[in-house]
């Protein structure tokens, strides 16, 4: 699976920082990794958190991108979120907090 281009297009544009992400991933992988990529933007979001633009983003192709999309932000994303990133979850759109909440019950 590669990662939607409309997804890391979007991310970029919302927050142009993270092309130093996708720079150190594709360095130390010779390739893209999309789930592995998702979870260095989630260990970049809790780093500068609560990096709501970037929420809002992942919020908008949860509701609108493919089932490989929705995958890949929660498997990728939500599931790296830990119990104490409360700023973060605090600060979730609303279908990406029930899409966590659901995957945690």
């Amino acid at each position: 699976m590669t990662i939607v281009p409309d997804l890391l297009a979007d991310l970029l544009r919302t927050e142009p920082s993270l092309q130093l992400v996708v720079d150190e991933h594709l360095a130390d992988n010779n390739e893209l990794f999309p789930h592995v990529l998702l979870g260095d933007v989630t260990r970049w979001v809790v780093e500068h958190a609560p990096a709501t633009h970037v929420l809002v983003a992942l919020e908008r192709h949860l509701s609108t991108g493919d089932e490989d999309v929705g995958n890949l932000i929660a498997v990728s994303f939500l599931e790296n979120l830990e119990p104490e990133d409360e700023v973060i979850r605090a600060a979730l759109p609303r279908r990406l907090a029930a899409q966590l909440a659901a995957m945690e019950s």
